[in-house]
């Protein structure tokens, strides 16, 4: 999807915009249980939010917004649908990792509301995330955990 162009520009991570998409399959069991949302604008597919309830809480693992449909409010829209869902669950609250030094990313997810979680307020859950995305080759110094209580 066009979404990873954003990373074009950041020497470090330009291969992230080359990166194969997920098999298909990793979403079937995520839009089965309902925690996948599309936005579609102007009659195409624009975006997409993929989710997975672990414990009570709604983890997200992938927000993507195409390129070109990018500042129009797509992203906010399909994430207040999973905040939705997830307090409609009953569930306490929203993770996800993130890169904490682009805009697009720990910027926009604070803006929303997500704190960024440090040192030991790192849950084991997430902690491992985080060492599986280093793994995978992303710069673990440049990723965060955060967190969206819902009250």
């Amino acid at each position: 999807m066009s979404a990873g162009h954003a990373f074009r520009g950041h020497p470090v991570l330009e291969w992230v915009a080359d990166e194969e998409p997920e098999p298909a399959q990793t979403y079937v069991p995520r839009i089965e249980a309902g925690q996948v949302w599309v936005a579609e604008a102007d009659g195409v597919f624009a975006g997409f939010l993929s989710s997975e309830t672990m414990a009570r809480e709604l983890h997200v693992w992938s927000l993507q917004v195409r390129s070109d449909y990018q500042k129009r409010g797509i992203g906010r829209s399909l994430l207040e649908a999973a905040i939705d869902y997830a307090r409609d669950c009953g569930l306490t609250r929203l993770t996800l990792t993130t890169f904490r030094d682009l805009a697009f990313n720990e910027g926009f997810y604070a803006s929303m509301g997500f704190q960024r979680l440090e040192g030991s307020d790192v849950p084991e859950r997430l902690a491992k995330e985080l060492q599986n995305e280093a793994e995978q080759g992303l710069p673990i110094e440049r990723r965060c955990a955060m967190v969206l209580k819902l009250g």
